[in-house]
């Protein structure tokens, strides 16, 4: 397994392009899937926390995001804490709102 924290963004939305792009195949419906372009600064993020029971495996979030692995024999997904930065892209394209931010002024509350 590679040590994806140590490859160039640029490279990595490449990989994730060419996996998105053999994942959907013919499916000619679905161009309206782009990758997600930060134009602002992340000033204030919160850690993205895995919500098992509305996980269901998808692997939409895991193709957005080099931080996340879902580990097919256990069916969960998992967050690289270390090389997250909380910029919440996940959180956004997530179908299943499995991904979510979690405010730890608030004790932790899931942010709605």
């Amino acid at each position: 397994m590679h040590n994806l924290a140590e490859k160039p963004v640029a490279t990595l939305l490449n990989e994730n392009i060419e996996i998105i792009e053999k994942t959907l195949g013919d499916y000619k419906s679905i161009f309206c899937l782009k990758p997600i372009q930060v134009r602002y600064a992340v000033t204030r993020s919160f850690p993205v926390v895995v919500v098992d029971d509305l996980c269901g495996g998808c692997t939409v979030c895991e193709s957005t995001c080099f931080c996340l692995s879902y580990d097919k024999e256990k069916g969960v997904m998992t967050i690289n804490e270390t090389a997250c930065k909380g910029c919440g892209n996940c959180v956004t394209i997530c179908p299943a709102n499995a991904l979510q931010r979690r405010n730890p002024e608030l004790d932790g509350e899931i942010q709605t």
